[in-house]
């Protein structure tokens, strides 16, 4: 049996790291089937893992006002960056992402350089591996312990 969800998606295309909490009303079987449909529609934060925030099962008369709400939402009918711009209220209605708030804070100058001094490091290391191979294939001469065939026979590639 059909039933009426309303599933509340992040909906992107409003700058990295951020997002604009949208309810879609979706009819499904049951409240996964409803998650499973509402990733798939424009606009979705499609492969942001938590993307979708709740799901609640609603009844018709608030299926058909969230449709309603959605059709007059100019979020969702808005076809570039300008027509975007010029909605009122736009910016209060932007959230941040919890991920990328903490990924800021790994930015300090103190984490910077730890970064420059494991690169370095490993470079060092790169360059350490490389010389050795080198000077291990300089002083190994096993490939010149190869006998000389004496019968003259250059084919003969098992001598």
């Amino acid at each position: 049996m059909k039933k009426y969800f309303e599933v509340q998606a992040m909906c992107g295309h409003v700058g990295k790291g951020k997002y604009i909490p949208i309810s879609f009303p979706v009819i499904a079987i049951n409240g996964k089937e409803a998650a499973e449909k509402v990733r798939s529609y424009p606009r979705v934060k499609h492969h942001y893992k938590k993307a979708i925030l709740n799901v609640w099962e609603i009844s018709f008369d608030s299926y058909l006002k969230l449709k309603d709400a959605n059709n007059l939402d100019a979020y969702l009918h808005c076809n570039n960056i300008q027509q975007q711009r010029q909605i009122e209220n736009f910016e209060s209605r932007v959230h941040y992402m919890p991920v990328f708030i903490e990924k800021k804070y790994k930015r300090t100058k103190e984490y910077m350089m730890y970064r420059q001094q494991i690169t370095r490091l490993h470079n060092i290391d790169q360059e350490r591996k490389i010389q050795e191979y080198y000077s291990s294939a300089l002083t190994d001469n096993s490939w010149n312990d190869k006998p000389i065939d004496s019968t003259g026979d250059d084919n003969n590639i098992f001598a």
